[in-house]
C-alpha cells in the first residue's frame, strides 16, 4: 500500500456517469494538454467509464488518469505538487496491483515524473525518454489552405500504412508492423473510415499526412 504525503480522505475509483460533466470542466482548464482524455469522454463514455479514473481529495478532482498500455493523466494547472505525488502514488498501487502493461506514460512532465519513480521497479524501462515535449498550437487561421489535399481513402492505405509505421518508428524508435501488422493496418483503416487521416498527394505518392488521434470541440490533435 502506498503512504499519502497528504493527508486526508483520497479516492481513487472509475469514471461514473455522474462524474463525466465535472471532470470535463476540470479537464477544460487546459483544453490543449488534456485533448486526449476530454475525447476519450466525449467520442466513447462506455469505454471511458472502463479505462477513466479519477482521483479525489475531500470530493475535489485532483487527477485523471486514462489506464490502457498507454497511460495517459490530466491534472489542474494549480494543483500543489504534494497532492499531484500522493495522486500519483494511488494511480502506481493501482497500476501495480491489477498487473497492468505499461507501454508509455504521456502527460506533461512533473506527472510523467512523480508517476514513473513509483512504477520503476515493476515496469521494463522506457524505450524513449522526452525531457523536452513542447506542446504546439495552430489556431484557425494560423495556416495556409489545404485545398489540395483531401481525406484519404481506403485505396491509399498501401502507401498510408507504411507511412504511418515509418512516423512512428522515428518518433518512439518501435516498428508497429514487425510488431502487429495486420492490427496496425487495421488501426489505419480505421482512422480512414472515420475521416481521420488527410493526405497530400504529388505524382501518385503520398508526399505529406496527417492523422487525427484525438478531437474535442476545442481541438484537433
Amino acid at each position: 500500500m502506498v503512504t499519502l504525503p497528504v493527508e486526508g480522505r483520497w479516492t481513487l475509483h472509475p469514471l461514473h456517469e455522474d462524474d463525466a460533466p465535472q471532470v470535463l470542466e476540470f479537464l477544460r482548464r487546459d483544453p490543449y494538454a488534456n485533448v486526449y482524455l476530454i475525447s476519450r469522454l466525449l467520442e466513447d463514455p462506455a469505454a471511458a467509464a472502463a479505462q477513466v479514473f479519477v482521483v479525489r481529495l475531500h470530493h475535489e478532482i485532483v487527477l485523471v488518469v486514462s489506464l490502457s498500455t498507454n497511460i495517459v493523466l490530466g491534472s489542474g494547472p494549480d494543483t500543489p505538487r504534494a497532492a499531484i505525488d500522493t495522486a500519483t502514488s494511488l494511480v502506481a498501487d493501482r497500476i501495480i496491483g491489477r498487473m497492468l502493461p505499461v507501454r508509455a506514460i504521456i502527460s506533461p512532465a512533473d506527472l510523467v515524473e512523480s508517476l514513473w519513480k513509483r512504477l520503476r521497479a515493476y515496469a521494463d524501462p522506457p524505450t524513449v525518454v522526452r525531457l523536452n515535449q513542447p506542446i504546439y498550437v495552430l489556431r484557425r487561421g494560423d495556416f495556409p489552405s489545404l485545398e489540395t489535399a483531401r481525406y484519404a481513402t481506403p485505396h491509399d492505405l498501401d502507401q498510408l500504412v507504411p507511412a504511418c509505421a515509418a512516423m512512428h518508428r522515428e518518433e518512439v524508435g518501435i516498428d508497429p508492423l514487425e510488431r502487429d501488422p495486420a492490427g496496425y493496418r487495421d488501426r489505419i483503416r480505421e482512422l480512414v473510415e472515420k475521416k481521420r487521416s488527410i493526405v497530400l498527394r504529388a505524382g501518385g505518392t503520398i508526399v505529406a499526412k496527417c492523422e487525427f488521434s484525438a478531437i474535442t470541440d476545442q481541438a484537433v490533435q
